[in-house]
């Protein structure tokens, strides 16, 4: 009995650690995509467009292609709004309260 037991923890293990990788193109999610030169909700290009109506004076920090970019408001005793690891398209990873600003 308890080498069933063994067997069957062993298999719910593998189980459980296989499915631990999986990437975002097979779990069925979207990649956030360019729609009409508009950026996606969600994405550095939306809240840096977002931004650039309410602050002129913002400063971005990295470069123009698909690398790691930061927001910097000055007038906010210059927090760092939100930051990309992959350009206008990826993902923003800070939390913009839109209906405050």
């Amino acid at each position: 009995m308890n080498q069933y037991l063994s067997i069957l923890s062993l298999f719910s293990l593998t189980t459980l650690f296989s499915c631990n990788g999986v990437n975002n193109q097979s779990s069925g999610k979207k990649v956030p995509e360019q729609i009409k030169g508009e950026y996606v909700k969600g994405t550095f290009g939306y809240d840096l467009n977002f931004l650039k109506q309410y602050h002129k004076d913002l400063v971005v920090l990295g470069v123009d292609s698909g690398s790691a970019r930061v927001i910097v408001l000055p007038a906010y005793q210059g927090r760092v709004m939100t930051s990309s690891a992959e350009g206008n398209e990826g993902a923003s990873f800070g939390w913009v309260n839109h209906a405050f600003i």
